[in-house]
């Protein structure tokens, strides 16, 4: 069984730069928090270059998600990542995982497919054990007397996994990057991804999980197609 833990809530004048803001939060916000929220967006999208360089390491350290090992690691379990869950994955569970990469990848676009795959499966596994297995696309299921995950957490369980993938050595050509935001800078609801960057040729892909239920596959697309607004249903 998992083992859930919450966290104490934050302050949001804490969490500029921890990609914390999000459209739901920032509609039930009083006035002033909202002001923070759109000077957040607006700090958070010219730090482009900044978070960039950051490891992808530093964002799951902002929830207390490293270490992390395929027997154990944590996933959030609650929206804005308030609770996590401990989780694992078996011999059995890895060896499935591990021949979504086989044969192994002619170029970029193939490992993404394959990447897709894996990050479905891994959460399939362990929504099970976190008691997310019920979570529905975007904003679905607001109203279900389940747990849902909104586009932080999705952010912070993506990275994780793709953290894992790349740990054991499956991913050859991509490396894991820090999450990207978007939002009011752009005219957008606030919004988070996981990013992975092509090593060839250096260009990075959006891998956002938001859009659809658990254990489903997660949209992968340009990253600069994601920033200018990219949903799956536009």
């Amino acid at each position: 069984m998992s083992r859930s833990r919450r966290r104490p809530p934050i302050n949001p004048r804490l969490r500029t730069f921890g990609v914390k803001i999000h459209s739901m939060r920032v509609l039930m916000q009083p006035t002033l928090l909202r002001l923070v929220a759109v000077a957040s967006g607006i700090l958070l999208s010219t730090a482009g270059c900044g978070m960039k360089s950051k490891p992808p390491e530093s964002y799951l350290r902002l929830y207390g998600m490293v270490p992390a090992t395929t027997s154990s690691f944590l996933v959030c379990s609650r929206g804005g990542c308030t609770e996590t869950s401990r989780v694992m994955l078996n011999a059995s569970d890895w060896s499935k995982i591990a021949g979504v990469f086989q044969p192994i990848a002619n170029d970029g676009s193939e490992e993404r497919l394959q990447v897709a795959r894996a990050v479905a499966l891994i959460e399939s596994v362990v929504s099970a054990q976190a008691g997310t297995a019920d979570d529905q696309p975007q904003y679905k299921g607001a109203f279900r007397n389940t747990r849902q995950l909104d586009c932080v957490a999705e952010s912070a369980n993506t990275t994780a996994m793709l953290m894992l993938l790349q740990d054991e050595g499956l991913l050859r050509l991509h490396a894991i990057r820090y999450p990207r935001h978007r939002g009011f800078i752009q005219g957008l609801f606030p919004h988070n991804t996981a990013v992975i960057q092509e090593i060839s040729s250096g260009d990075r892909y959006a891998v956002d999980s938001f859009y659809h239920a658990s254990g489903m596959r997660p949209e992968i697309v340009p990253l600069q197609q994601w920033l200018a607004g990219f949903r799956p249903d536009s």
